[in-house]
C-alpha cells in the first residue's frame, strides 16, 4: 500500500523543551502525519522561525507529477539542511548548532495547512511575548 500523504488539521502547541535539546512532539501531531521513531527531519531556521520538513513528505510527494530535475532539486535541498530524526518517544533533538535553548525553554508548534499541498507547515516559534535567551528563535 505504500507511504500515504497524512491527515492533520491546523493548530499550535506550546511545548518545553527537555534535557538534551529535545522537544516532545504532540501525540496527535505524530498520529497525524504519520510519523515513527527514525524518521530523518530537516530544520531551517529562517528570521527567527524554525522550519520542520520531514523526509517522509519526499516519500509521500506524487512523483509520477514532477520532472526528474524538480525531484532531485527537492531532495538534495532538503538532504542540505541541518538533519535530526524522530527518537522512540515521538520527540525531536534540537541540535545545539542550529538553535540554542535551555531546559525548560517554552516553544510554539505551529501546523498549518497550505492549500494544494498534501503536507502541512510545520514550524517553531517562541511564544508571544517571550524572549528566550541564547536562542536563535528569540
Amino acid at each position: 500500500m505504500g507511504i500515504r500523504p497524512p491527515l492533520f488539521q491546523d493548530g499550535s502547541f506550546e511545548i518545553a523543551v527537555e534535557a538534551g535539546g529535545r522537544l516532545p512532539l504532540p501525540p496527535e501531531l505524530v498520529r497525524s502525519l504519520g510519523l515513527a521513531p527514525g524518521d530523518i527531519v530537516a530544520l531551517k531556521p529562517v528570521a527567527g522561525i524554525l522550519t520542520v520538513r520531514f523526509y517522509r513528505q519526499v516519500l509521500t510527494f506524487p512523483w509520477e507529477e514532477a520532472a526528474p530535475a524538480a525531484r532531485w532539486w527537492f531532495t538534495m535541498e532538503l538532504l542540505r539542511l541541518p538533519l535530526t530524526a524522530m527518537d522512540e518517544t515521538g520527540a525531536l533533538v534540537l541540535p545545539p548548532e542550529v538553535v540554542r535553548l535551555s531546559v525548560g525553554d517554552r516553544l510554539v508548534l505551529r501546523v498549518v495547512a497550505l492549500s494544494g499541498s498534501s503536507w502541512p507547515d510545520v514550524y517553531l516559534t517562541a511564544p508571544p511575548g517571550a524572549h528566550l535567551v541564547g536562542t536563535d528563535l528569540a
